[in-house]
């Protein structure tokens, strides 16, 4: 089990408790297609995956999701995601690198540790 989503473990299966979770959890009406999910790119210490989950409701909308990353500085993506949130200086330009979902990311061996890869920079797959 990856440790560093013990935080957003915490948060799904306890929905009524607030966490700084919560902090890096943002709506938007613009997506990608279904399966994808993008890494925020900047602002750099806002680094982190992003999933973004289509909820059905009456207003057109995502939730997108911050995920850590996988490096011992993503322990306190959601504390940085708080400090950013709660002095309301998000930057309005985020780079948000998109990837779509290809099925031999789960078959093919080339793509064994894919999201290490990406998250360290040693693959690029999707686009800005």
């Amino acid at each position: 089990m990856y440790k560093n989503l013990v935080q957003i473990r915490t948060q799904i299966f306890q929905p009524e408790k607030e966490t700084t979770v919560l902090k890096g959890m943002f709506w938007t009406s613009e997506s990608p297609p279904a399966n994808t999910i993008g890494v925020l790119e900047s602002p750099q210490e806002l680094r982190s995956f992003i999933a973004i989950i289509n909820l059905s409701t009456d207003i057109e909308r995502k939730l997108c999701v911050a995920l850590p990353g996988l490096d011992i500085e993503s322990e306190t993506i959601y504390e940085r995601w708080k400090m950013v949130v709660d002095s309301n200086t998000i930057e309005h330009n985020p780079n948000i690198d998109i990837i779509f979902f290809d099925p031999a990311y789960i078959s093919d061996s080339d793509y064994k540790f894919l999201p290490a890869r990406i998250w360290r920079k040693q693959i690029k797959i999707g686009n800005n």
